[in-house]
C-alpha cells in the first residue's frame, strides 16, 4: 500500500516538498522564533547533560520535552549545531508526510489520477503547513505523528491486529511531550477502541484503560518534573482574556485564508468558524453512531475527522480558559489534514453519488476543478513567500536585521564584561543566547510581580534593549527607571545598554 513502486506521484510529491522547504530556508537558515530558541536552547542543555534548560537558565516547563529530545538526539548524531541541521531535518519530515499522505489521498480517490496529481500537489504548496516545517517548531513532529496515528488506527480497524492499536498508543504518548495538545491524540485510541465491536466489551475496556495508561505516564512524568524544576505544572499561565465566539472567529478567519484568503469581516469569520466546528462535530458523530451500529469499515478520513473535532474543540476550550497567542494558522495547523481529507471524502461522494447519475462526468469535473483552483491560490501563495525571502531570510531572528545587529556584535566582542558578575537582563535574552551561546536574564512581564520584585532587589544590573523586539508583555524601560538610575553605556541604532543602578 505504502510502496514507492505503487505511489510515484506521492514520491515525486515528497521530494518536491523537501525542495521547497530547502528553498525557503536557503538564504538564511530555518526560520527561529522565541519558541524556537526555548526548544533548541534545551536541546542543547540535554545534550551537555545539564536537563532541559532554557535561554535564561530557567528549566524548561512552558513546552514538553518531546521536541528538544528530538533536536538533542540529532545534534548528538550529526555534531551540528540545531540550527544548521534544523532545515533539512524539517525538509525530511515535511517529505515523509507528503509522501504518506499522498498514499492515503491515492486510496481514497483510485482510479481518478488527475485528482490525486491535484491533491497531493496542495498539499505540496500547502502555505498551512509550510510554516510549521520553514520554522523550528515542534509542529512539523506533531504532524508527522498526527498522520502515523490515522495510519496506524485505521489498520488496526481494518486488520484488527492488536499491535496497531498500540502502536498508536505509543504515538499518541510522544505527541503529548511534543505539544500539550497532544493530549488530544490519547483520546482518540480509546475512544475507537470502544466503538470496536469486534471484541468483547470487557476486552475493549481493558485495551482502554491499558492504552490510557501508557499514553498519560510520559506527560505525567514530565509535568511532575515540571513542578519540582519550577513549582509550575506547565510554565506560568495566566487567565484567557478572550471569550469562546472572539476564538471561533479567530478560527474562522484561519479557515478563510487557507481556502479563500482575504480579509473579511468578524461576523463572517465567527459564521465560518462556527460552520467547521458544526461540520466537524455532525460528521464525527455521524461516523460514530455508523461504527458502533453497523460495524462500518474505518477509513482514513473517518479517524481523522474524529481526531480533528477532538482537537478543534481543545484548542477553542483551553484559548478560552488560559491566556497564550491569539488562534492562528500554528495552532490550527494539525486540523489542515483531518478538513482536507473530509474535504476528500465529500468531493468522492458526491462524484459516486446516485444524485444526477448521468452526470457523473461534470460532477467529477466539477470537484477537480475546486481543488485545482485551490492548488492555484497555494502555489501563488507559496511563490509570493519565496519572493519575500529569497534576498533576506525568513522573518524570525535568523533574518538578515538579526544576523546585521550592531548590539548583538557589541555584546560578542565585549561578551566576558557581560557575563561576569554583575547580572544581565534583556527584553531578547533569548537573541542575546541564540548569537554569543551565552544565558541572559529575560526582562520579567509586567504580571510577574515576583520576578520584578527580585530584580529590584539587586543592587546594580545590565539591561541590553532592542528597540525591534515588540513584546508588549515585558516590562519597559520606562518602568524601571521609576525605580533605578539609567546610565547609557553604548548606543546603536538596533538597541542599546544601559547600566541600572541605585
Amino acid at each position: 500500500m505504502f510502496s514507492p513502486f505503487k505511489n510515484i506521484e506521492a514520491l515525486l510529491g515528497a521530494i518536491l516538498g523537501c525542495i521547497i522547504i530547502l528553498l525557503f530556508t536557503h538564504h538564511g537558515g530555518i526560520g527561529i522564533s522565541r519558541d524556537s530558541i526555548a526548544y533548541l536552547s534545551a536541546a542543547n542543555s540535554f545534550v551537555d547533560g545539564r536537563g532541559f534548560v532554557e535561554y535564561d537558565h530557567v528549566p524548561l516547563a512552558l513546552f514538553p520535552v518531546g521536541y528538544p529530545i528530538i533536536l538533542g538526539i540529532f545534534k548528538f548524531i550529526t555534531h551540528c549545531p540545531v540550527i544548521v541541521f534544523g532545515a533539512y531535518l524539517n525538509a525530511g519530515l515535511f517529505a515523509i508526510a507528503i509522501y504518506l499522505l499522498g498514499c492515503i489521498l491515492k486510496q481514497m480517490v483510485f482510479p481518478n489520477s488527475i485528482i490525486t496529481i491535484t491533491l497531493i500537489s496542495i498539499l505540496v504548496f500547502a502555505v498551512p503547513l509550510h510554516e510549521e516545517f520553514y520554522m523550528l517548531w515542534s509542529e512539523s513532529v506533531f504532524i508527522l505523528l498526527e498522520v502515523l496515528l490515522i495510519i496506524s488506527l485505521t489498520h488496526y480497524f481494518t486488520l484488527q491486529k492488536k499491535y496497531y492499536y498500540y502502536i498508536a498508543v505509543f504515538i499518541a504518548s510522544y505527541a503529548a511531550i511534543t505539544r500539550f495538545a497532544g493530549i488530544t491524540f490519547i483520546a482518540v485510541p480509546g475512544l475507537l477502541v470502544l466503538l470496536n465491536t469486534n471484541i468483547t466489551l470487557w476486552k475493549r475496556w481493558k485495551n482502554i484503560i491499558a492504552g490510557v495508561l501508557v499514553g498519560i505516564t510520559p506527560l505525567a512524568i514530565n509535568l511532575i518534573r515540571n513542578y519540582y524544576s519550577t513549582t509550575e505544572v506547565a510554565g506560568n499561565r495566566q487567565k484567557g482574556i478572550y471569550t469562546l465566539y472572539d476564538n471561533i472567529s479567530f478560527s474562522g478567519k484561519v479557515f478563510c485564508e487557507w481556502f479563500y484568503n482575504t480579509a473579511l469581516t468578524t461576523t463572517t469569520t465567527f459564521t465560518v468558524g462556527l460552520i467547521v466546528l458544526l461540520l466537524l462535530v455532525a460528521y464525527s458523530l455521524y461516523i460514530i453512531f455508523r461504527m458502533y451500529k453497523y460495524r462500518s469499515n474505518t477509513t482514513y478520513y473517518k479517524v481523522a475527522t474524529i481526531y480533528g473535532t477532538i482537537y478543534y474543540l481543545f484548542i477553542l476550550t483551553i484559548a478560552t480558559l488560559s491566556r497564550f497567542e491569539t488562534i492562528n494558522n500554528r495552532l490550527l495547523s494539525p486540523l489542515f489534514i483531518p478538513v482536507l481529507l473530509l474535504m476528500v471524502h465529500i468531493g468522492e461522494r458526491l462524484i459516486n453519488s446516485t444524485l444526477f447519475s448521468s452526470l457523473q462526468r461534470t460532477k467529477a469535473i466539477i470537484v477537480t476543478m475546486i481543488f485545482v483552483v485551490l492548488l492555484s491560490k497555494e502555489v501563488m501563495a507559496s511563490y509570493d513567500f519565496y519572493i519575500d525571502v529569497q534576498d533576506s531570510g525568513i522573518g524570525g531572528y535568523t533574518e538578515d536585521s538579526w544576523r546585521q545587529s550592531e548590539t548583538i556584535e557589541y555584546i560578542n566582542e565585549h561578551i566576558k564584561q557581560y557575563s561576569d558578575s554583575i547580572p544581565v537582563y534583556s527584553n531578547s535574552a533569548h537573541s542575546l543566547y541564540l548569537f554569543t551561546d551565552t544565558y541572559f536574564h529575560l526582562l520579567p512581564e509586567k504580571t510577574h510581580d515576583k520576578k520584578i520584585a527580585y530584580m529590584y532587589t539587586l543592587p546594580q544590573f545590565y539591561v541590553i534593549w532592542f528597540n525591534e523586539e515588540g513584546n508588549d508583555d515585558i516590562l519597559p524601560l520606562s518602568a524601571i527607571q521609576q525605580h533605578r538610575k539609567r546610565k547609557l553605556i553604548q548606543h546603536f541604532g538596533d538597541g542599546d545598554v544601559y547600566l541600572m543602578e541605585n
